[in-house]
């Protein structure tokens, strides 16, 4: 009796961890992804090569290396304080160009995000290919919406750094429990002033603010102008007016002046600039790329 009950309760501990990295099956008539998305002939295959799952479970542990229960109140406590998405993925086939394009692809055509107006939230991909990953294994944070702005470039470094000793012992479990900690701390902490003067448009574009509000700009040009205009009168009224053009030379000396070449040498000076990969650009405190969607993400990786 006792055996056929261990074999019950196995047989839906089976299903419970199964039910996590179920994947709904993608067709060309339909692609399972949000209206928003423009379906293009770029992006079609990207959206076909992408898996589709429930977004509601938050835990895609596709590599079966973390123990799911673990997580759910963390991150529904994060997703209910802060109001933004959270959700982790591990993986031991990429069938992306990278880490970053799983990720990116992930979170766009499954959904993720509380806000429809730009689909803020943070998801975690640990990425164990290491044919893609050039013979290691790869950690990426993926940013999107608000939460661009809550975790600039500074706080990833700094929860990948956190996660990496147990990323690279293989201890997975401990490294997930590490990412959520650090990230409900940032959170808790506000947005950092790198990241002070930008904000998020309604389309999820990371911009920056006008530095000087154009009231106080018209007010500071309107005063500047006065200063000016008073200097010039005052200098005008100390102008001794003058009648006859000997008086111009009795106050006026000359003075003999030559220029003499010597020698001439030049310097030259190469200018470098480095392009950044394809699709992205630095500003402010985050660094920002589109995914094949075409919506803007933060975030940083690093390989273990």
């Amino acid at each position: 009796m006792k055996k056929i009950l261990l074999l019950f309760l196995s047989f839906f501990t089976f299903i419970n961890v199964n039910a996590q990295t179920e994947i709904y099956e993608r067709t060309e008539e339909n692609l399972r992804v949000n209206k928003k998305i423009e379906i293009t002939e770029y992006n079609k295959n990207s959206i076909l090569k992408t898996p589709s799952v429930d977004a509601n479970l938050k835990v895609y542990d596709f590599a079966n290396v973390l123990d799911n229960t673990n997580y759910y109140e963390t991150i529904n406590t994060f997703i209910k304080t802060y109001n933004m998405d959270m959700a982790i993925v591990t993986i031991e086939e990429n069938n992306k160009s990278n880490t970053r394009d799983y990720g990116m692809d992930f979170y766009d055509y499954n959904d993720f995000g509380i806000d429809y107006k730009n689909y803020s939230g943070i998801l975690l991909v640990i990425d164990l290919d290491r044919v893609v990953n050039g013979g290691q294994r790869n950690v990426e944070i993926i940013t999107t919406g608000e939460a661009i702005l809550l975790f600039d470039n500074e706080r990833i470094n700094n929860i990948i750094d956190v996660m990496i000793y147990n990323l690279r012992q293989e201890n997975y479990i401990d490294a997930v429990h590490d990412f959520l900690n650090k990230t409900s701390y940032y959170a808790s902490q506000g947005i950092p002033n790198s990241n002070k003067s930008f904000y998020i448009d309604e389309n999820g574009n990371y911009k920056q603010r006008f530095l000087i509000p154009y009231g106080y700009g018209l007010c500071f040009a309107v005063i500047s102008s006065l200063i000016i205009v008073l200097v010039v009168v005052s200098k005008n009224k100390m102008i001794k007016q003058v009648t006859h053009a000997r008086e111009y030379l009795k106050e006026t000396n000359f003075i003999k002046k030559e220029d003499k070449f010597i020698n001439s040498h030049t310097t030259r000076r190469v200018i470098r600039t480095d392009s950044g990969s394809s699709g992205g650009f630095h500003g402010g405190g985050s660094s920002i790329s589109r995914g094949s969607s075409g919506m803007s993400h933060g975030g940083g990786g690093r390989r273990f």
